[in-house]
């Protein structure tokens, strides 16, 4: 007989909803937030002389395009930038231009947070007022999610055309939009223009005026073919006027750029193997010169157009290889030389990046930036500005260096406040990324401040390694901050309950007078209820020297100086450094090579009242074999080992008495397992004064490897008390099953993992052990993490109520970070049948550390959420957000990720129990079940209530535990429901007689109960 279910689907959804947001309504808080800002010359000049400069910038939850309006002379009009897009993600700004009513509009490449890939990218087009009130909508106009660029024209209807080729290799198709004040398109389709070719490419685009717009198109007739220009005018409804070309080929030929002077006439510009040809038409479109003028240059000249003048002349420049120094040509409108000779610019080796401005007295400013040297991967560097007189192309002043801070530096732009020069840079200090300005008289006095004003910073340094430990009330975390150039720093920050930083917004340094590099190795809170700190330094020679120091839970230092000196000149910072409490002191072991049999050793030393009590330098605590030896842990006195060779590992426990020697008191003088491969040890901890160890024991027959996972406690003594080998929790066969993460406390709460190498499952089981070696839960749930795809970092709390949490961190293949969290109640069920998800991004998410507080815990986690790149070739430093300051992202390989990363310290707090918002009008939360008849065959009926509308899950198990039926997996309304079971498995195939487990899960209630199946 086939299943009948007497239910109805749920109406009340807002009780989900309001579950839900009672389930999330904790928020990550930053413990150190490292900010972002990126300036690539965005900006526009005000009709009353103030300027508007745009630049990507971060807040705590993504990257958004933030709006500065200054004046000529470089002062803030309002003391806050404005926020012009705040969608859930990140925002980087393409173009801007000033509409013809006085707004801004900006087209910009928007990355949602939890994109697939970065191909999702989308491009919008936005409306601002000069306040920054959005006009097109929240996001304004979602354009398209192509990579290709888009040309942005102002019209006369206070919005903008925007226009672009495809970008198709075989296109010949033009797209494009016009939009009016109110963001509405006026054309009615997207494509525009299509010419009878076999490709077309959109050169520039003019605006004449009168709002219409003149197209500068290149066509190309046939693969083989080379492309010519084609000239066509558009009018506001897209259709084309006057003649198609405005200019006939046999009077214009090649491959031209079109550019407008300030009279209203055009210039026409092409150049062919260096040569610079000119030509110049009015705005009817009829030529102005009887033929075309040519100016010839070196072989390898780069010859570019620098801009009008307000007569109608133009400058021009002709970059050299040799000699390198770039030249400067001036022409008059009639494109005649206006100077005997070209103005021949001073060259320093290391510039790389040049910028122009016309000022008002028709003189030309130049600015360039300069490397002075290397400061780790990204070179410091200065601008550099000089004047060339307009009428003799002299030069006014000599280069001068516009700011005295040597910093790395970017996107130098160049305004005018009449006749002088504002000049805006990105600049990336140590620890802040900044927009400077500096202004510049024509006599070339700097008149701002010596390093130039500072217009908005974020501050920066990533997070590049962390720890917490508890306190009383709160926890300290200390974290290594790594600079722009890559130099590393202690810092430490002290929390309260409520996660309020105490120390500041980002903590306080540890050493703030020393130069030298400091690596973190291990934290620890001392007997004392102080913080004990465990660091290396490293001078400018690459010594590193061991140091340890203590800071109150007032974030006091207590030593001076670094603070005590454990070991000066350790040979690898690399190798594992552990630190422990016994009974009073502080006892340190850490590997380093010994030079006289040239393998590693294990060293430590103790610390009593702060004061070494061992041999200066640390005391040998285990001498390497014929071998190598290498430190796994040390937990109070005892010395947890491994002696290794290329083939064969070896683990063993040693008890160290006060002097640091082997205890004689400990009988366990073997190995706890061996075998070949690292991971036979899998965690170990004390439990009071007795050693828990997990570990794996290894079988090699033939071609296949068997491997059994055995859980193990010693006493003071060294004896085992679990049986010879321990307790076995499971066997595998090629691939070992591994220790996921361990709780050690009053019983062991414990996770494995095992992958499942036929359906790319890994799948995660736990279980509770008390201190006499009873395993608690029958058959608790099993789940499987992320399928095909990495999962790491599991995390198990327990707390004071009995109930448990695990949490892990999983990566999929489409960049997706996550933190997932269940709840394990105090019968080995699971609270949900899917894992809660604490955060998500398409960044990444890492060194998931937690916190026990007992009543709740803290998830620790580094965020990466901002990315700059480093092109030493042609450009500087730009952005992943950037790709030819286009807003694109430039990677396929790694499209969200490139030499440094910017990565927060996050803090995310989960209750102790799920919070759950029951429904008044339903009855008091309960659950109840029962089934009939009872023994049964062929079939029974389970009826069970539930108290609130949820999911409900109802399954069938044998004795084994080994899951038989799902019977239902969906929303229940509140109430009784029933369904028939008819003793089928999930494949509609009959089990066999015997007693079955039908388990109820909804919520935070389970009810499970017996049947008996007769035949």
């Amino acid at each position: 007989m086939q299943e009948e279910l007497t239910m109805k689907r749920p109406l009340f959804f807002i009780l989900l909803i309001l579950a839900f947001m009672g389930l999330n309504a904790n928020e990550r808080i930053p413990i150190y937030s490292s900010q972002f800002l990126e300036y690539y010359g965005n900006g526009l000049t005000l009709p009353n002389g103030d300027i508007l400069f745009f630049t990507n910038a971060s807040d705590e939850y993504g990257n958004n395009i933030v709006m500065n309006k200054i004046t000529v002379i470089g002062e803030n009009v309002s003391s806050e930038s404005i926020d012009i897009t705040n969608a859930p993600g990140d925002e980087y700004i393409i173009n801007q231009i000033l509409s013809s009513d006085g707004c801004v509009i900006f087209t910009y490449n928007f990355l949602a947070e939890d994109v697939d890939y970065y191909y999702d990218d989308e491009m919008y087009i936005q409306k601002v007022t000069l306040s920054g009130q959005t006009l097109w909508g929240e996001m304004g106009k979602k354009i398209t999610r192509d990579f290709t660029d888009y040309t942005l024209v102002p019209n006369n209807l206070g919005g903008a055309y925007l226009l672009n080729d495809g970008n198709s290799y075989d296109e010949a198709k033009l797209y494009g939009w016009n939009f009016n004040a109110q963001g509405n398109n006026l054309w009615q389709s997207d494509i525009i223009l299509e010419m009878p070719c076999f490709q077309l490419f959109l050169n520039n685009i003019l605006a004449d005026g009168a709002g219409n717009i003149i197209l500068n198109l290149m066509l190309k007739d046939s693969p083989e073919s080379y492309c010519y220009s084609h000239l066509i005018k558009l009018s506001p409804e897209g259709n084309i006027i006057g003649n198609n070309p405005l200019l006939p080929q046999s009077q214009f030929s090649g491959l031209y750029q079109i550019y407008s002077d300030r009279n209203g006439n055009y210039v026409l510009w092409k150049v062919i193997d260096s040569n610079l040809t000119l030509q110049k038409m009015d705005s009817s479109y009829n030529l102005l010169l009887p033929q075309a003028i040519t100016y010839q240059h070196s072989s390898d000249s780069e010859i570019s157009n620098l801009g009008f003048c307000a007569d109608g002349s133009l400058y021009y420049s002709a970059e050299r290889n040799y000699p390198l120094n770039p030249l400067i040509y001036k022409l008059n409108p009639d494109l005649q030389p206006s100077w005997t000779t070209p103005a021949e610019i001073p060259f320093y080796f290391n510039y790389y990046y040049r910028t122009f401005r016309i000022a008002n007295d028709n003189s030309l400013y130049s600015a360039y930036i300069d490397y002075l040297g290397s400061n780790g991967n990204f070179p410091n560097s200065s601008i550099m500005l000089t004047r060339i007189n307009s009428a003799d192309g002299s030069i006014a002043f000599p280069f001068t260096c516009v700011s005295s801070q040597i910093f790395p530096k970017g996107a130098a732009r160049i305004f005018n406040s009449s006749d002088k020069a504002l000049v805006l840079w990105y600049d990336i200090s140590d620890i802040n990324f900044e927009v400077r300005c500096q202004l510049v008289a024509p006599s070339g006095s700097i008149l701002l401040e010596q390093e130039g004003r500072t217009l908005q910073y974020r501050h920066t340094g990533s997070v590049n390694n962390y720890q917490v430990v508890n306190l009383p009330q709160g926890a300290c975390y200390v974290y290594e901050i790594m600079d722009t150039c890559f130099n590393l720093k202690l810092y430490y920050q002290i929390c309260d309950d409520n996660l309020s930083p105490l120390l500041g917004e980002y903590g306080i340094e540890l050493n703030p007078d020393s130069s030298e590099a400091e690596w973190l190795k291990k934290i620890i809170l001392t007997p004392q209820n102080q913080i004990g700190i465990l660091y290396l330094t490293q001078n400018a020679q690459d010594v590193f020297s061991l140091y340890y120091q203590v800071i109150d839970n007032t974030g006091t230092v207590l030593l001076p100086g670094r603070g005590i000196l454990i070991k000066e000149a350790v040979t690898n910072p690399n190798y594992n450094y552990q630190m422990t409490c016994v009974d009073d002191d502080i006892i340190i072991a850490w590997e380093e090579i010994y030079s006289l049999l040239n393998t590693t050793i294990i060293r430590g030393q103790r610390l009593h009242n702060n004061l070494p009590q061992w041999d200066a330098g640390g005391k040998i605590l285990k001498q390497s074999t014929p071998y190598e030896c290498s430190l796994v842990n040390i937990c109070e006195n005892y010395l947890v080992y491994d002696d290794h060779s290329y083939t064969n590992y070896s683990y063993g426990i040693r008890k160290l008495d006060t002097d640091g020697n082997p205890d004689p008191s400990w009988l366990l003088t073997d190995y706890i397992t061996s075998g070949t491969h690292s991971f036979l040890i899998q965690s170990c901890s004390l439990m009071g004064d007795e050693m828990a160890v997990f570990y794996i024991k290894e079988f090699i027959a033939g071609l296949y490897a068997r491997y059994d996972l055995y859980v193990q406690k010693y006493n003071s003594q060294g004896l085992p008390l679990w049986g010879t080998l321990g307790i076995h929790l499971d066997t595998t066969e090629n691939i070992p099953i591994s220790v996921a993460g361990v709780n050690y406390g009053d019983k062991i709460f414990f996770a494995l993992q095992k992958y499942d190498p036929y359906l790319y499952i890994n799948y995660m089981s736990y279980n509770l052990i008390t201190n006499n070696g009873t395993i608690i839960w029958d058959n608790p749930e099993s789940f499987s993490t992320e399928i095909f795809y990495e999962t790491n970092d599991f995390k198990l709390i327990p707390y004071n109520n009995d109930v448990y949490s695990i949490l892990w961190l999983s990566v999929r293949s489409d960049n997706l970070s996550k933190i997932n969290h269940h709840y394990v109640l105090s019968d080995g069920f699971l609270y949900y049948n899917q894992a809660e998800i604490i955060d998500k991004s398409v960044k990444s998410i890492s060194d998931l550390q937690v916190l026990n507080k007992g009543n709740y815990c803290l998830a620790n986690y580094r965020l990466n959420k901002y990315y700059i790149e480093y092109k030493s070739a042609a450009g500087g430093l730009q952005s992943s957000a950037s790709n030819e300051s286009r807003g694109h992202r430039s990677s396929a390989s790694d499209p969200k990720g490139f030499s440094y990363e910017v990565k927060s310290l996050f803090a995310y707090k989960i209750p102790s129990e799920p919070v759950f918002t029951d429904d008044p009008l339903q009855p008091p939360a309960t659950l109840s079940c029962c089934n009939y008849p009872n023994p049964f065959n062929p079939e029974t009926t389970i009826s069970f209530e539930i108290p609130k509308t949820d999911n409900v899950s109802l399954q069938i198990y044998n004795l084994k535990g080994q899951l038989i039926r799902t019977l239902v997996n969906d929303y229940l309304p509140a109430g009784k429901q029933s369904i028939v079971w008819n003793g089928t498995d999930n494949n509609n195939q009959p089990v066999a007689s015997g007693v079955y487990l039908y388990k109820i899960k909804t919520g935070k209630f389970t009810k499970s109960a017996k049947m008996l199946l007769l035949k």
